[in-house]
């Protein structure tokens, strides 16, 4: 079976919004909504609530290859959908972006705690390698490559392998 007729999932789930403090308080308030309902139905009630936007609520992304758009959206508490629809025309280019994300921690002290990861993003850049867009971001260096190339074939797209000297040059004119 050729690659190319395998079927490819065009939707991305992009995590949580919230960071991973954020989502342990979240659940948190998820364990104490029903003891807390027993005491107070109103602080009970409000609780469940805001546990719940924060545990459900994630970003995702679809590619509409007929439409030739993408979709972001947000959804909040898992299922109102709100986001907005963008031509991939415009964009020109698909490559793969090394990202750093930090999420830090701060305790009632000076102490603070830091979680570091390293991902590779797929990214839409305009054809003047401005106006990135990502698309999903993925653990390891080569299933970002393979999807972005897959992806660029189907969205008859170029492929740029990422060179940030490369792109120096383009913005400075050289």
């Amino acid at each position: 079976m050729d690659t190319l007729d395998q079927p490819m999932d065009l939707h991305f789930r992009n995590g949580k919004v919230f960071p991973s403090n954020v989502l342990i308080l979240g659940y948190i308030f998820l364990g104490l909504s029903p003891l807390s309902f027993f005491g107070n139905m109103y602080i009970g009630i409000g609780l469940f609530l805001v546990g719940v936007f924060i545990t459900f609520t994630s970003n995702h992304v679809v590619v509409d290859l007929e439409r030739e758009t993408i979709r972001e959206y947000t959804a909040y508490l898992g299922f109102i959908k709100i986001g907005k629809t963008i031509n991939y025309r415009k964009y020109g280019i698909l490559t793969v972006v090394p990202v750093k994300q930090t999420t830090t921690a701060y305790t009632r002290s000076t102490q603070s705690t830091s979680y570091t990861d390293y991902l590779f993003a797929v990214c839409l850049l305009g054809s003047n390698y401005r106006g990135k867009r990502e698309l999903t971001k993925l653990p390891q260096k080569s299933q970002s490559e393979d999807l972005a190339k897959e992806l660029s074939h189907r969205m008859n797209m170029e492929y740029f392998d990422y060179d940030p000297m490369v792109i120096r040059e383009k913005m400075l004119g050289r």
